[in-house]
């Protein structure tokens, strides 16, 4: 078996329960094909770098899984059948699962024209 990072995108129409669902419902899929998912993880909405579908964001998710190599156009045959599943992309790892990391992220330059987010006047 070998190690696979997927990246889905559905739709930014859905509410936090449906795209809990349908990310689950993604997971079944890799399991259906006798595959194990690894790690995932929901990467929230994010903007696409050009539109799809007249549709210029989308809802992210990534699962790292095992899965047989003669399974992968099994699993990607099931995943166009899924009408509310925009985009997969499946990519072959070498090696193992990568370990969780903790990212840092951006700091704002602290203007802001409303006054701070906790209602506090600057």
């Amino acid at each position: 078996m070998n190690t696979y990072d997927i990246m889905f995108i559905f739709p930014a129409t859905l509410t936090d329960e449906q795209y809990d669902k349908l990310f689950e419902t993604a997971q079944a899929e890799i399991t259906r094909v006798g595959g194990t998912v690894a790690r995932t993880e929901r990467m929230g909405r994010r903007p696409y770098a050009r539109p799809i579908a007249k549709r210029v964001e989308g809802l992210y998710g990534r699962a790292w899984a095992k899965i047989d190599s003669t399974q992968i156009d099994a699993l990607t045959a099931r995943y166009n059948l899924n009408e509310e599943i925009v985009r997969v992309q499946i990519r072959r790892l070498q090696g193992d699962v990568p370990p969780v990391t903790t990212r840092t992220l951006p700091v704002g330059d602290g203007r802001s024209s409303e006054g701070s987010r906790y209602g506090e006047s600057q």
